[in-house]
């Protein structure tokens, strides 16, 4: 009888095990359908459904660089490649990395950037329109004095005379003495002065002005007429009556006042002749004094062969095109974004260069202006933005 508890502990441990090894068996198969599964949703393709572009529209300049960034939606697609496509090589050149491509304007027109997904075929488009920017804006005539009511046409350019954008805003500081239409036809008003002022299209920071005087004695003015007094010539007295009409004695007087006025006239050309004084050719001078253009012409670099005209006496060469009327691409970081700046003293004749840049502006000679350093350049001698080239020279045209 005492064996048989341990027969039942037996039985009841055997029991034990078996519940022990088919709960580790469920267990297991458990994880193998969970690793089953899992596998199956890791290798299930997340399709693209779409792709954006950061810019639908761009407007560079030539030598302006820009990026483009392509968005791939859904943002955790499986295959998330795109590719790119330049429908005018020769107006732009791209670089592409992955998703994003950077653009490089050579020159003026437009051209689309297409981006597509490898996966679907989705695309999205930018249009690029590459101009060449306006520099700065001529005027012609600077100065002009006009009589009330008096009207002229101001002729107005920009350069470089290839620029895309050629309009010309025309506004007058002060419409009351003198308004301006759209093209440029002044009618005067009242006496005074104001500045005709001519704004780039393109950029309003871009212009310049013709000073316009308003004189009511233009015109009005007219020289007072002096009339000479009128002098009655005295009369001749007649001659006494000659009894008997004497011949001889008419005679004797005509011979008389010959020799009387003879003697007189000798006598004024002699006066005349004594008192002449010596011929004196006066000095050759000009009517009007000589205006000069002042112009930067390009010598070498971007800007070799191109004439710039000074704005309101001043040219401001850099990288920022809100403040440089001479604008170079972004890339080109050996150039200050405000480098430096020409003034032109019309007194003097004389141009004045100050360095504004982080890396100096060099002269001719080499010398090396720092930071706000002013130096003098007489027309015709150039200076230099890098040491490697940007070399520009000032002249008076």
């Amino acid at each position: 009888m005492e064996g048989i508890p341990v027969q039942e502990g037996t039985e009841r441990g055997a029991i034990m095990m078996i519940n022990r090894k088919a709960t580790v068996k469920l267990i297991l198969i458990c994880l193998i359908l969970m690793l089953f599964t899992s596998q199956a949703i890791a290798d299930e393709e997340i399709r693209v459904t779409g792709v954006g572009i950061s810019e639908n529209e761009l407007t560079l300049n030539i030598g302006q660089e820009e990026e483009l960034t392509a968005t791939v939606y859904p943002l955790n697609a499986t295959d998330r490649r795109v590719e790119w496509h330049n429908s005018d090589p020769d107006l732009l050149a791209i670089t592409v990395s992955d998703r994003t491509v950077r653009l490089l304007p050579l020159s003026q027109g437009k051209a689309t950037i297409t981006v597509t997904t490898v996966d679907g075929g989705y695309s999205a488009q930018c249009l690029v329109t590459i101009i060449k920017p306006v520099r700065s804006i001529g005027v012609d005539p600077e100065e002009i004095t006009l009589a009330p009511g008096e009207t002229l046409e101001l002729e107005g350019w920009v350069l470089p005379r290839d620029a895309t954008e050629q309009g010309i805003i025309w506004e007058s500081a002060n419409p009351g003495v003198a308004s301006v239409d759209e093209k440029g036809n002044v009618k005067a008003k009242n006496p005074g002065e104001a500045r005709i002022i001519a704004r780039s299209l393109e950029n309003d920071r871009i212009s310049v002005y013709s000073v316009v005087t308003v004189s009511d004695d233009v015109n009005d003015v007219v020289a007072p007429v002096t009339e000479d007094p009128v002098v009655e010539a005295p009369q001749a007295e007649e001659p006494p009556a000659v009894a008997g009409n004497n011949l001889w004695t008419y005679i004797i007087i005509g011979v008389g006042a010959v020799v009387i006025l003879g003697g007189a006239f000798f006598m004024v050309m002699q006066s005349k002749q004594k008192s002449r004084p010596e011929r004196v050719i006066p000095p050759v001078s000009s009517a009007k004094e000589q205006i000069y253009r002042p112009l930067i012409v390009g010598l070498t670099g971007i800007y070799a062969g191109q004439k710039i005209d000074f704005i309101n006496n001043q040219v401001t060469i850099g990288r920022d095109p809100n403040v440089a009327q001479v604008a170079y691409p972004q890339a080109n970081t050996e150039i200050s974004r405000k480098h430096c700046i020409i003034y032109y003293d019309q007194v003097s004749q004389q141009f004045i260069l100050e360095d504004t840049s982080s890396n100096g502006t060099f002269l001719a000679n080499g010398e090396k202006l720092e930071r706000n350093q002013r130096h003098n350049l007489q027309p015709g001698e150039s200076f230099s933005l890098t040491e490697s080239g940007e070399t520009f020279t000032v002249e008076l045209e």
